[in-house]
């Protein structure tokens, strides 16, 4: 089903939507601080004192279980020429994160869309959920996946508090009996509060870190902090095995196979579903599919000569000249610019070939595509490259530093 407005041809994606808030680390800190407020003040002061600090810090604990709550449309989801429409809710296509298809069987699958503040979940049969990622350039070749660990994280710890929260209540009630249920209450729901808190932000500042899939490799950060990144032409093996971390069969530790390595890479994945794990590992699997690592293009590489010479021959590689020009045909550089098992190398310099060509209507192909295939990079250093190139800022300098 399709549809016309003012900003261009719209689809209109029909299943039941889903949002849902992401994590905020200031409320969590803030429960942790009012549930130990309020038992100063039940220990210190009585149960009348500590009544507005008890209802802050329960409405805090309630605020902290924001990745639980879901608000639900059924009117389907269409996509614009700039922006999302479901319900009365309206989104803007620049504030998309990323976006991943999670297979749920029967032929179906819900697509999880990240926004810059929550999460939208839309349930498809699997051909059109994987037409909407498309849709939207969120594909594996235009925009990497994010696999938010923490965020997971925050929803496992919430679902313990919220199932546990009513039983602790009524079993402090009965034991402390009626005078001193006021105070038990209100004890124990800004002792939950602040557990919910605590627990929280320990995932915060342990792991805080996500997991980038993207079209070139995957990126990430240790315990320590430290950058880590693996290129896709140099994974041999990828598996998904039981963490020790954890008592639950799940395999959530992706371990990798590197070429020229004598250790595997092992990812901590944390509290995700199976079928999250899951659908990274195929990612994995799809984004070295669709490589063409081995037909690198030599008119690409940086010889003897000095930057600059470099950088004068690549602009003129490509476009328009007489036979006696060595030119290389734009389909040519192209398909190594969206290689994503090419060499980092070849990439940049292909970018460059394209979007500073001295024929125009080459320049303008090349900032295009060389924008577009920016955020579907996992190592940084080259998507700030692709970024700056696209913009026709990379300075001689930056250049260096990557070649």
């Amino acid at each position: 089903m399709s549809e016309s407005e003012d900003a261009g041809e719209a689809r209109h994606f029909e299943g039941p939507v889903a949002v849902r808030q992401r994590a905020a680390p200031i409320i969590d800190a803030a429960a942790l601080l009012a549930s130990l407020g309020t038992g100063i003040w039940v220990a210190t002061m009585g149960a009348s004192m500590a009544w507005a600090i008890g209802l802050g810090a329960f409405a805090i604990g309630c605020a902290a279980l924001r990745p639980l709550i879901r608000r639900r449309s059924k009117q389907g989801l269409t996509v614009h020429a700039d922006h999302l429409r479901f319900g009365k809710r309206r989104v803007a296509r620049k504030d998309l994160v990323g976006g991943v298809l999670l297979p749920t069987g029967d032929s179906r699958a819900t697509v999880e869309l990240t926004t810059k503040h929550d999460v939208i979940e839309i349930e498809l049969p699997l051909e059109e959920a994987r037409a909407l990622l498309e849709t939207l350039d969120l594909g594996p070749k235009r925009r990497r996946l994010q696999v938010r660990r923490l965020e997971h994280g925050m929803a496992f710890a919430a679902a313990s508090i919220a199932v546990g929260a009513p039983v602790v209540v009524a079993a402090i009630a009965a034991i402390a009996g009626t005078p001193a249920m006021v105070a038990a209450y209100w004890l124990a729901l800004a002792g939950m509060a602040g557990w919910l808190g605590a627990a929280r932000l320990v995932y915060t500042f342990v792991q805080p870190f996500p997991l980038d899939v993207g079209a070139d490799g995957i990126s990430w950060r240790d315990m320590n902090g430290t950058k880590r990144f693996v290129a896709h032409r140099d994974i041999e093996s990828v598996d998904l095995k039981k963490s020790p971390l954890t008592k639950k069969d799940t395999p959530t530790l992706l371990v990798l196979g590197v070429a020229n390595s004598l250790y595997d890479e092992e990812i901590e994945l944390g509290p995700l579903p199976e079928v999250v794990a899951s659908a990274v590992r195929a990612r994995i699997a799809q984004a070295q599919a669709q490589g063409e690592e081995g037909h690198p293009l030599p008119m690409l590489e940086k010889g003897a000569e000095s930057l600059a010479a470099w950088r004068k021959k690549l602009r003129q590689l490509v476009g328009q000249g007489d036979y006696r020009d060595a030119r290389v045909p734009r389909v040519r550089v192209a398909s190594v610019l969206e290689d994503p098992l090419a060499d980092t190398k070849q990439r940049l310099a292909a970018a460059i070939a394209l979007a500073e060509s001295t024929d125009p209507k080459t320049q303008e192909f090349g900032k295009k595509l060389t924008g577009a295939i920016a955020p579907s990079l996992a190592d940084e250093e080259l998507a700030h490259a692709f970024e700056l190139v696209a913009k026709g800022e990379l300075e001689d300098e930056a250049l260096e530093a990557l070649v």
